[in-house]
């Protein structure tokens, strides 16, 4: 599956995706209190917005029959009608990911085979990048990973309560 048909695949349940995030990030800065943010590294703020993400999508997706959530030996990822598998991760403006790096891990960004995943699904990130102060979710990505790259990355935006994308897919230099 493509960029195109992925995210044309998506796009009916963009503005649910997309809600979580920004919801996530706003739940850890208003409901934590700022003393115990001043505490917080980065990663320990990402992994408390992640928690509420993923939170977040059980809460929405849990009743619809086209969504299963997975937990293959502790990876927890969204299975949408068996055609793309979704990790949730806080990235960058490009949609990289970066995380402990684990045979598991490894396999889900080559695209390889997972026990407990449907093998044909495509791999995707359902990615944040927040602003440099945490306090608010600047995109919502949705990035294909090939190994220790991105194979491509789209934004989901949103104008007037209407969804869609645009691509942010990096060009790749070539040597000559």
């Amino acid at each position: 599956m493509n960029q195109d048909e992925c995210m044309s695949f998506l796009t009916p349940w963009f503005e649910r995706i997309y809600a979580q995030f920004p919801m996530a990030v706003s739940l850890y800065n208003d409901n934590y209190p700022s003393r115990v943010r001043a505490e917080h590294d980065d990663s320990l703020a990402a992994h408390c917005v992640h928690r509420h993400v993923v939170t977040g999508f059980q809460r929405e997706f849990d009743n619809d029959r086209r969504f299963h959530f997975l937990k293959p030996k502790g990876l927890h990822v969204l299975n949408v009608h068996d055609r793309i598998v979704a990790r949730f991760k806080k990235v960058d403006a490009e949609g990289r990911h970066q995380n402990a790096d684990t045979e598991q891990q490894r396999l889900f960004d080559r695209q390889m085979p997972i026990p407990g995943l449907p093998e044909e699904a495509l791999r995707v990130t359902f990615g944040y990048e927040p602003d440099p102060a945490f306090s608010k979710c600047e995109r919502v990505i949705v990035a294909c990973p090939s190994g220790k790259s991105i194979k491509w990355a789209g934004q989901i935006v949103e104008d007037d309560g209407e969804y869609g994308w645009v691509d942010l897919t990096q060009p790749k230099l070539v040597a000559s």
